[in-house]
């Protein structure tokens, strides 16, 4: 028997597995990448994909996304389209999807996005998208339950 959730697909017996969107699992490859165009075209991709899909936002997740946003805003935390775009995935992954929302917290999303903020005070963009990330982060912290 084959037990079918929105992300996570289980046969009896056997653990669940995260079924991860194609494009999902594209865009965190990419995100993932050491080039500073190839993440930052693949935090747009994955914005796309999670902008208004809790099932995307979900797989993206646990897929690690968040992680992987995070670090490569670490390594290239002198680029300000970097840091703009990577707070700008960061708040469309968690943005109405709790775990992401505990996620965020427990892998540094917060610190990358200060980090970000301070690093490039003069970039506009960037400091908008921060200030939305910060918001999407703290408006829902009532939900979230120390661990």
């Amino acid at each position: 028997m084959v037990v079918r959730s929105s992300t996570r697909v289980q046969e009896e017996g056997k653990e669940a597995a995260v079924a991860v969107p194609s494009e999902v699992a594209e865009a965190i490859a990419m995100a993932q990448s050491d080039s500073p165009l190839v993440a930052a075209e693949g935090f747009s991709k994955l914005s796309h994909a999670t902008f208004n899909n809790p099932v995307g936002k979900e797989a993206a997740g646990e897929a690690g996304a968040i992680k992987a946003i995070v670090d490569a805003m670490e390594r290239n935390i002198s680029n300000g389209t970097v840091q703009e775009d990577g707070c700008h995935a960061l708040r469309n992954v968690a943005f109405h999807c709790l775990p992401n929302l505990v996620l965020a917290r427990e892998q540094g999303a917060i610190a990358a996005v200060l980090k970000a903020m301070e690093t490039h005070p003069e970039n506009e963009a960037l400091q908008a998208e921060g200030l939305w990330a910060l918001l999407v982060f703290c408006s829902n912290t009532g939900m979230i339950l120390p661990r």
